[in-house]
């Protein structure tokens, strides 16, 4: 059965592949900032911002190894910009985001991208990383009144109860006031088989769709792995004789 949310997904897939062909996407000419962008999923959002036309900023902390994503950033149509940050420091997202100001002008999108299992063992994985990102990007947001703030990561556990409340906190005071500007969530899925393209998907659609509360990235379908699961595991050799699990006598 064909559902609603698969129809409007395929849609917003061919209006984004429109407007790449005419040299321009939702994003073109905007200021996004991806924590976390350095592998997986945040290295495939940075990219697929990229090939929206935007202006890509990376913070990290090592900046010979998000070379590399800024390099495939350029050749995907976008610009980069490595801001050398060290999270343990305070105001290390302040501090960014006033650099990333000055180069691009105030940030239209933040991602944080950042997170680990459990306790992150990487200072801007964990619940004080992203509050200090999320406050650090509502800093240059809220005089212009515009903007979104996306948070990715799996669902709440650990710190991630923590982040959690956060962020619907923040949203909830934004609905209050009415402002334009947006916070919402990007759930991962604790299956196998997560795709970071599928989560860069999903996060774009979050960005150009901010007012809901959260998005949820979905793993291969389960029908898909009840199918191909079991066969997957045949070796073609004949069945044993024995049953594997003892019959059932019946008086």
């Amino acid at each position: 059965m064909i559902r609603a949310s698969d129809v409007i997904g395929y849609v917003e897939g061919l209006l984004v592949l429109r407007a790449l062909r005419r040299g321009r996407g939702p994003f073109a000419g905007r200021t996004v900032v991806v924590t976390g962008a350095g592998s997986g999923a945040g290295r495939a959002v940075a990219r697929a911002f990229g090939a929206q036309g935007a202006r890509v900023a990376l913070p990290a902390r090592h900046r010979a190894g998000l070379e590399a994503v800024a390099g495939e950033v350029r050749r995907a149509g976008g610009e980069a910009l490595v801001v050398p940050v060290d999270p343990a420091v305070p105001r290390w997202a302040d501090e960014a985001a006033d650099r990333i100001a000055a180069r691009f002008g105030p940030p239209d999108v933040w991602v944080n991208a950042a997170f680990g299992p459990g306790l992150a063992p990487f200072p801007e994985a964990t619940c004080p990383g992203r509050v200090d990102g999320t406050r650090a990007a509502l800093r240059h947001m809220l005089p212009y009144d515009a903007g979104t703030v996306v948070q990715v990561g799996p669902a709440p556990h650990g710190e991630a109860h923590a982040v959690d409340g956060f962020t619907e906190a923040v949203r909830r005071g934004l609905l209050r006031r009415r402002s334009r500007v947006a916070v919402t969530a990007v759930r991962l899925p604790a299956a196998p088989g997560l795709r970071p393209e599928a989560v860069a998907r999903t996060v774009l659609r979050a960005a150009r769709r901010p007012r809901r509360a959260e998005y949820r990235v979905r793993a291969l379908p389960d029908r898909y792995r009840a199918r191909t699961g079991v066969a997957a595991r045949r070796t073609g050799a004949p069945r044993r004789p024995w049953a594997p699990w003892p019959k059932v006598v019946t008086s």
